[in-house]
C-alpha cells in the first residue's frame, strides 16, 4: 500500500517537474511546490523502508529465538538416538555392577574402565552432531542477519538522495537535478518487495533444509557409533570372562 503511494506521489512530482520545466522562473521560490512534491516522496519512501527494516529485525529476533528451542530439541533427538544405540551395554554394565558379590578388585575395576569410556563415547557423538547441526543453525542466523543488512542498505540509499535533495535546492534551477532524484527513489522503493521476497524465502528454505539436517546429523554419528560400542562391548566381556 505504502509502495502505491510512493508511485503515485512520485508521478504527480514528475509532470509538475515537466510543467515547470517549459517556463523560465523569474521569482525566488518558484520551485517550491516541486521542492515540496520531492520532500513528500522522500518521506514515504523513508518511511517504506524505516518498515522493511522494522520486519527484518523482528524477523531475525524471532529467528533466534525460534533457533534456542530447536537447537534444545535438536540436541534432545541426538542423545536419545545415541542412547539408543549404547542401551544394551549400558544395561549390562549396570547389570554386573548390581551384582558384585564376591567378585574381584580388577574385574571390577576392568569394568568401570568400561563404563567411563562408553560415557566418554557417548559424549564424543553428542558433540560430533552437535557440531554438524549448529553449522546449519549457523546459516539461519547469517541470512536473518542478512535481511537487516540488505535494507539497512536500501536505507543508506534513501539517504543519500536526501542528501541529493538539499544540493538540488541550491541550485538556480533545479528541475533535472530534482527529476533525477525523485527517480532514484521511485527505483529504491520499487526494488523493496523482491528484496523481501528473496529475503524471507532464503530463511524458509534453510529452515528446511535445518530439519532436515538435525536427523541427518544424529544419523551419521550412528556408523561410528556402532563400531566403537562394539569394540567396547568386547572390552565388556574380556574384563568378565
Amino acid at each position: 500500500m505504502a509502495t502505491t503511494k510512493v508511485i503515485f506521489v512520485a508521478l504527480l512530482a514528475a509532470f509538475a517537474l515537466q510543467a515547470s520545466a517549459s517556463r523560465a522562473p523569474a521569482i525566488k521560490g518558484a520551485f517550491d511546490d516541486v521542492i515540496d512534491l520531492a520532500e513528500h516522496v522522500l518521506k514515504l519512501v523513508t518511511t517504506v523502508v524505516d518498515d522493511a527494516i522494522e520486519i527484518a529485525t523482528t524477523s531475525m529476533n524471532t529467528v533466534i529465538t525460534k533457533l534456542e528451542d530447536f537447537q534444545q530439541n535438536a540436541d534432545k533427538y541426538a542423545k536419545q538416538i545415541v542412547e539408543a544405540e549404547l542401551k544394551v551395554l549400558n544395561e549390562l554394565i549396570d547389570d554386573f555392577k548390581d551384582n558384585t558379590d564376591g567378585i574381584v578388585k580388577e574385574v571390577l575395576e576392568c569394568v568401570e574402565s568400561v563404563e567411563g569410556d562408553l560415557s566418554d563415547l557417548e559424549e564424543y557423538a553428542l558433540k560430533e552432531a552437535a557440531v554438524c547441526t549448529n553449522g546449519s543453525i549457523a546459516t539461519v542466523v547469517q541470512d536473518a542477519e542478512q535481511f537487516v543488512t540488505d535494507f539497512s542498505q536500501v536505507s543508506k540509499q534513501v539517504e543519500a538522495q536526501a542528501d541529493a535533495l538539499e544540493e538540488c535546492k541550491s541550485q538556480l534551477i533545479p528541475i533535472s537535478c530534482i527529476q533525477n532524484v525523485v527517480e532514484e527513489l521511485i527505483n529504491i522503493v520499487a526494488s523493496v518487495p523482491a528484496q523481501m521476497n528473496n529475503d524471507i524465502a532464503k530463511i524458509e528454505d534453510d529452515w528446511k533444509a535445518l530439519e532436515s539436517k538435525v536427523k541427518a546429523c544424529a544419523d551419521d554419528v550412528i556408523p561410528n557409533l556402532q563400531t566403537k560400542a562394539k569394540l567396547l562391548e568386547d572390552d565388556f566381556i574380556k574384563c568378565i570372562v
